[in-house]
């Protein structure tokens, strides 16, 4: 009715301003919530949540210690909930929203259940139990059919005969199939399936961050087994707990190669670890692995005193600064298959390879062939004066922003010629000199002359020299 009418026949009636946008985050803290029981999870609609505890419920002392323990959990919570538990989704929502009797223990259909005894427990549900269309449901009582039992004794046939629409028949049957468990029914977890998971539950409430620390330490030793059987590495882990007030948080990292070292995980996590407020105390806790890759086992020193090749890689470096400041902002240089300086690289920040690539870049021909690479290039080249002796000799000294530099020692040149593939359709680069040269006042320069003094060049400009890069 209209809130004035019932106003007028309630005058003390307590009303408050509905907000469905915060009920539906809510629920959606629920459904991520729930993922203590099992960590396939979601939101159904407006009002419901699914479970999907396949291979869970023996952590709970069976199905009826399961249901007992969501329905005291969502108690002290605040909230009433009607549970019910099947072998199919369709199954369950029906017995959950179609029973009634508050004074019973939840519905519950055995998994060992027969065809014939799952039809017993449906038998004297209603036929708006099958989530179809209300004009359907309507078309349904009109015929006479007002409980599932109804529609399980009519013969296929003559039940498609009853719908003057082919589709509405199809949607019926459909339903059907699905609520006695002949149809599968795909359901999508509120996060995405996980490889490798260990889970730990609490007698009492984990208050302790040293607690919590040593928590993770176990499944750590748990996970890493599972990953160590497989052959498998990490390489994405999320460390989940959900606390007693209804809360949840979730700790994610990533590292940049398949790992299963279980110290330098837990390092990676241990700093995350320090800034969790465990409120009014922490019931569960889990360790999932999204993300994995295959890892060989690799023989161990036999030198106790010696540190393992992990503990020297730069990958340890590359993690912790990656899971401290973020993944985009660490990159690495990538190696490209060009000649030209400033293409033979580019800045990435996706994972590294499995060895880093060299400094000093390679002859893309040839990768065995290493050229002299500075560490340091300039972008764009800046443009200098050089006194040479002869116009193809190396320079004797060179102006660089308005400081003369005296030349000692020189390298080359080494000669790069245009990638004219790389261009076509457009003006057409010239050849580059480059000499690697040290100087009195100090330091170690690239330089190169672009273009050429004799020759044949479609441009007849005369040559320019210019400052590429800086040696340590």
């Amino acid at each position: 009715m209209a809130l004035s009418d019932a106003l007028a026949l309630c005058p003390s009636l307590a009303t408050k301003q509905a907000a469905p946008q915060k009920d539906v985050r809510r629920l959606l803290q629920l459904a991520s919530w729930c993922e203590r029981y099992s960590p396939l999870s979601n939101v159904h609609d407006d009002n419901s949540l699914w479970i999907d505890v396949t291979g869970s419920t023996h952590l709970f002392a069976g199905e009826q210690g399961l249901l007992a323990a969501i329905s005291k959990d969502f108690r002290q919570q605040g909230y009433t909930v009607k549970l019910a538990l099947a072998g199919s989704f369709a199954a369950a929502f029906a017995l959950s929203h179609f029973v009634f009797d508050d004074k019973a223990k939840a519905p519950i259909i055995p998994s060992q259940s027969s065809f014939t005894q799952l039809q017993h427990y449906l038998y004297s549900l209603p036929v708006t139990a099958l989530r179809l269309h209300e004009n359907t449901c309507s078309l349904l009582h009109r015929l006479g059919l007002m409980t599932l039992g109804q529609l399980m004794d009519l013969p296929r046939e003559s039940l498609k005969r009853r719908f003057p629409s082919p589709d509405q028949a199809r949607s019926v049957l459909f339903r059907l199939d699905q609520i006695l468990e002949l149809r599968d029914e795909p359901l999508a977890p509120l996060t995405p399936p996980v490889l490798f998971s260990s889970r730990l539950r609490f007698a009492q409430a984990l208050f302790s961050k040293h607690g919590l620390e040593r928590a993770l330490t176990r499944l750590l030793d748990d996970v890493t087994w599972q990953l160590e059987r497989q052959n498998q590495g990490a390489r994405s882990l999320t460390f989940s707990l959900w606390r007693s007030d209804g809360s949840t948080s979730h700790i994610a990292i990533g590292t940049a190669q398949p790992c299963r070292d279980k110290a330098h995980l837990f390092n990676l996590f241990k700093e995350k670890i320090s800034r969790i407020e465990p409120g009014f105390g922490i019931d569960v806790i889990a360790l999932f692995v999204a993300k994995a890759e295959p890892l060989s086992v690799k023989q161990i020193s036999l030198q106790s005193r010696q540190k393992s090749d992990r503990s020297r890689s730069p990958f340890v470096l590359i993690d912790r600064l990656r899971n401290h400041l973020g993944a985009q902002k660490i990159g690495y240089l990538q190696a490209l298959p060009s000649h030209i300086p400033e293409r033979a690289q580019s800045l990435t920040t996706s994972s590294p390879p499995q060895t880093m690539p060299p400094l000093h870049a390679a002859s893309p021909a040839s990768p065995s062939v290493i050229y002299d690479r500075p560490f340091l290039l300039l972008n764009p080249p800046e443009s200098i004066d050089v006194l040479a002796p002869l116009p193809d000799d190396p320079p004797l000294s060179f102006t660089w922003r308005r400081v003369t530099r005296k030349v000692i020692t020189s390298n080359g040149p080494e000669r790069l010629t245009r990638e004219w593939w790389r261009e076509l359709g457009q003006k057409p680069s010239r050849p580059r000199d480059y000499y690697k040269v040290s100087t009195r006042e100090g330091g170690t320069f690239w330089l190169y002359r672009n273009g050429l003094y004799q020759g044949s060049e479609e441009c007849r400009s005369p040559p320019q020299w210019f400052i590429h890069g800086f040696f340590g």
